[in-house]
């Protein structure tokens, strides 16, 4: 299915198993941003 191209995505919402790893993959090298932290388990 694809989307159309004027389609944007406002945030998501992730729960995951191993943070630092999560945090490498979505952040450093798909290049999203970290917009909000949690206390210490959830950025």
């Amino acid at each position: 299915m694809a989307l159309h191209p004027h389609t944007s995505i406002g945030h998501v919402h992730l729960t995951v198993g191993d943070l630092d790893r999560s945090l490498a993959f979505y952040r450093d090298l798909l290049g999203f941003e970290v917009t909000a932290r949690y206390g210490t388990t959830a950025p």
